[in-house]
């Protein structure tokens, strides 16, 4: 196993790929990236589609890329919805509009407090 921080907006596309083919799991910390990546537009416009959160989108896409992801929090509501991420898909497209996000969110990141 190794945990690797993997989210959207910082995927590491090659370490995620390598570490299965020599029978490595991944484990995504930051499944969620930093705060700023809750309210990415991409990610609030694609989650509404869904009629899910954009927390529950991100763990979505962590899990159809084959990461185990490790979400925290400390809340007993967040933590439910956390789990309830097995009865959607994310369609090939979505997947991909995810995948090639710009480069951001990853700890250490400058939040831009006029992100629009």
């Amino acid at each position: 196993v190794d945990q690797i921080e993997f989210h959207p907006g910082y995927t590491q596309v090659d370490t995620v790929t390598l570490l299965p083919e020599n029978n490595i799991t991944v484990k995504a910390w930051s499944p969620l990236g930093n705060g700023y990546m809750l309210q990415y537009p991409v990610l609030c416009e694609i989650a509404s589609r869904y009629n899910k959160s954009v927390a529950q989108l991100c763990l979505r896409w962590v899990l159809q890329n084959n990461v185990v992801p490790l979400p925290k929090s400390l809340n007993k509501e967040r933590i439910i919805q956390n789990a309830d991420v097995f009865n959607f898909e994310l369609t090939s497209e979505d997947m991909n509009l995810i995948t090639n996000m710009e480069t951001c969110g990853f700890s250490g990141y400058y939040i831009d407090e006029n992100m629009e």
